[in-house]
């Protein structure tokens, strides 16, 4: 999903609890650079690979990015969600 093993994404990005990952060459890049429409959705933003605990993106990093509405929805439904950081 993201043209990268973990200890590639690692090395490529410094992925750690300071990260924005905003500027990672995330694969879904090349897919909006040839005009396709991408999207990057989660069922629960509690259980999220992206923001459980660190910076996440600060900007969409799709052209479909549901974090919030997912926040959103679990929030109304009365469920803890640990991070809401990005």
């Amino acid at each position: 999903m993201l043209g990268y093993t973990w200890s590639e994404l690692v090395d490529t990005c410094r992925y750690d609890d300071d990260t924005k990952l905003d500027l990672c060459p995330f694969i879904w890049k090349r897919f909006s650079k040839a005009k396709y429409v991408t999207a990057e959705i989660a069922d629960s933003p509690r259980t999220t690979h992206w923001n459980l605990e660190q910076v996440g993106f600060v900007e969409p990093p799709t052209s479909f990015y549901l974090r919030q509405y997912m926040v959103g929805i679990h929030m109304d439904a009365g469920f803890y969600v640990s991070t809401y950081k990005s």
